[in-house]
């Protein structure tokens, strides 16, 4: 039987290197910890923290017999001792009429009272229905809240951690205005805010509406914006990450393979001044999706997947609320390819393949679009821009979703993993000194 391990979503890390002088602090992963093994799939998990420092997980399970028939379960794990060892896991909510998904939602309140919203999704997602979970007791037993939603959404889902307030709690969420938007992936975010500890939620506000532009894409290009995550920053000021997709020329649907420049998936960034009710426009960030967002003392983290198809997970580190950057910590990369590794910087490098950057060269066209015949080029041809000692970061797709991503040295002979049998994928790479993309192919 083929067996998926779901491993924890949060690698542990570790503040270390923090020097007497101007020298900046560094995060490290310094542990990975499987929490449960799944005979079909087990995902989209939310972590929170419980007394006495135990820690929870919660996600969906699904059996082959559940994802035949559109359902699923929502089940906690936690861990007595700092995340070295995990309890069974045990159902919280059974999915009897949909796939139920909390996907970074479950909240740890002031009160000590955690609050668990849950989206249970119809077939296909065609349908959401919400449901809000609490716990007293720090996760022991749950009970659902006979709640009230005012949402000027077609179909809406909760997404992301959220917010405690001084005049009650707010939800960030995101959805679509129609049937007809529904059905082309248009979606919105926006928040709910509840003022009887989560019984009734209204007072809907924006964060991003789609389709609109984004600033640092080109003026043409419209984005869908889903999938927000919140948290208040040291300053005050509120912080928005969403994925934004690239949608076709005229808005209204998803962009066709390979048409226009770019990655279909973008992190942007939003600030408030104001608790969420107005924001800042869409500010493109960086290529990537799904953002989980946390502010520890003077930092800014959040973690984040390079292709939504599970490809590269990193963590992002900021002190000013993600104006700028400060590190990128690669935290595990999931291979399509066969004989690829979760992480190549530990393995020996190839036996065979081209044994020299030369070769490289000879072997592989790089060019401002995907192309379908080979051609040698020499060094001189590559980008002016690249420094080969620093390396590139590829992400090699089958047009929807990734066989390879992760940083590579030209000299680490990982260029050659393509297939034999695939001499059409493209590859796309992001060099590391401006995040311009190009492709290239075999």
């Amino acid at each position: 039987m083929i067996r998926s391990r779901f491993t924890m979503g949060l690698t542990f890390s570790l503040l270390v290197g923090l020097l007497a002088t101007t020298a900046p602090a560094e995060w490290k992963r310094v542990q990975r910890v499987s929490i449960y093994d799944a005979q079909k799939r087990a995902r989209y998990p939310s972590l929170a923290r419980g007394s006495k420092g135990s820690l929870l997980v919660v996600f969906t399970r699904q059996t082959a017999e559940q994802e035949t028939k559109g359902l699923g379960d929502l089940l906690l794990t936690r861990s007595e001792d700092r995340g070295q060892t995990w309890s069974d896991a045990e159902v919280i909510y059974p999915g009897r009429v949909g796939e139920p998904r909390a996907a970074g939602t479950m909240t740890r309140l002031n009160s000590g009272e955690f609050i668990l919203p849950i989206a249970v999704m119809g077939k296909q997602q065609t349908t959401c229905q919400v449901r809000m979970a609490v716990s007293a007791d720090s996760g022991t037993s749950w009970k659902t809240l006979d709640t009230t939603f005012d949402v000027p959404l077609h179909w809406w889902a909760p997404r992301g951690r959220l917010i405690e307030a001084s005049d009650g709690l707010i939800m960030p969420i995101y959805g679509a205005t129609t049937k007809e938007s529904l059905r082309r992936t248009v979606h919105n975010c926006g928040l709910l805010r509840s003022r009887d500890g989560g019984k009734s939620w209204g007072d809907f506000s924006w964060i991003a509406r789609g389709p609109e532009p984004m600033i640092g894409a080109a003026v043409t290009s419209r984005f869908s914006f889903e999938g927000p995550s919140l948290t208040v920053l040291p300053d005050g000021r509120w912080l928005a990450m969403v994925t934004a997709r690239r949608l076709n020329k005229s808005g209204d649907g998803p962009n066709p393979v390979n048409e226009g420049p770019g990655t279909p998936h973008v992190l942007c960034r939003l600030w408030s001044n104001d608790q969420g009710r107005t924001w800042t426009k869409p500010d493109h960030f960086m290529p990537g999706a799904w953002p989980g967002l946390a502010a520890v003392g003077e930092y800014t983290l959040y973690a984040n997947t390079l292709w939504c198809a599970g490809g590269d997970m990193r963590l992002e580190v900021s002190r000013n609320g993600f104006q700028t950057l400060v590190q990128q910590v690669r935290m595990t990369t999931r291979e399509w390819t066969r004989g690829m590794v979760n992480r190549p910087q530990e393995t020996p490098p190839p036996t065979s393949g081209p044994s020299s950057i030369t070769d490289i060269h000879r072997s592989y066209r790089w060019t401002s679009e995907t192309r379908s015949s080979f051609s040698p080029i020499s060094s001189a041809a590559l980008p002016k821009s690249m420094d080969p000692s620093r390396g590139i970061f590829l992400t090699i797709s089958n047009g929807f979703k990734p066989c390879f991503t992760g940083w590579t040295s030209l000299t680490a002979g990982l260029l050659w993993h393509l297939p034999p049998s695939r001499k059409d994928l493209p590859v796309a790479g992001c060099w590391p000194n401006g995040w311009s993309f190009q492709t290239c192919v075999q």
